[in-house]
């Protein structure tokens, strides 16, 4: 064998239980060819290859994340089911909502996860409105399957207002559109109009 370059002395850990570690490590056209100790692999060099010293250091093998998010889905354990398929239309998101709900203690959020707009017979996002009529009593978040969106029924959108206005530095976190994106859903009691100049009141006290 003609190793392209070596890397010697340091610890290799393969993860194979025939050969769980070894010394020394040959790389030939981007792919590993051998591991073992560096005198069995030194014995193969040619006389061009490369050696890199490891200096004792521990090679892991290459980790290919898909980009997961653990936390997350442990959470998502105690979601309700609204993956696309099986819910295949927005009705079908409602009714999952709604057995959420008989099963979620009174006055606690009601979440769903996995929905994907694109997939469902509608080809759109269920509106607020939507969620209201399946939980109109308690708030409601439904987690789109990217889990970089959302949707929230009226009672949740309330719920964030209130968070705004009484925790002022998590509005100025969330920046003008950001809050503007939540007050544009909200029409009950105060217009978004009026609850962004309370905002901007608090954020100017602060």
């Amino acid at each position: 064998m003609t190793a392209t370059t070596l890397f010697a002395n340091g610890t290799i850990l393969t993860l194979d239980p025939a050969c769980p570690q070894a010394t020394a490590l040959a790389v030939r056209d981007g792919r590993i060819a051998a591991v073992g100790s560096a005198a069995a692999l030194a014995s193969a060099r040619g006389p061009a290859d490369h050696v890199v010293d490891l200096g004792g250091a521990t090679v892991l093998p290459g980790f290919v994340d898909a980009h997961n998010h653990f936390a997350i889905a442990a959470l998502e354990g105690f979601w309700a089911e609204c993956r696309t398929p099986p819910c295949a239309t927005i009705a079908d998101l409602q009714a999952a909502l709604r057995a959420a709900a008989r099963d979620t203690p009174p006055g606690e959020w009601v979440r769903g996860f996995g929905y994907h707009h694109a997939a469902l017979a509608e080809r759109r996002h269920p509106t607020r409105h939507e969620l209201d009529e399946a939980v109109p009593d308690r708030p409601v978040f439904l987690l789109h399957f990217s889990h970089h969106q959302g949707v929230a029924n009226s009672k949740a959108l309330a719920a964030a207002v209130s968070r705004l206005l009484s925790h002022p530095e998590e509005a100025r976190a969330m920046g003008e559109r950001g809050r503007r994106h939540v007050l544009a859903e909200c029409t009950w009691g105060k217009t978004a109009e009026r609850v962004e100049g309370i905002l901007r009141e608090v954020l100017a006290e602060r």
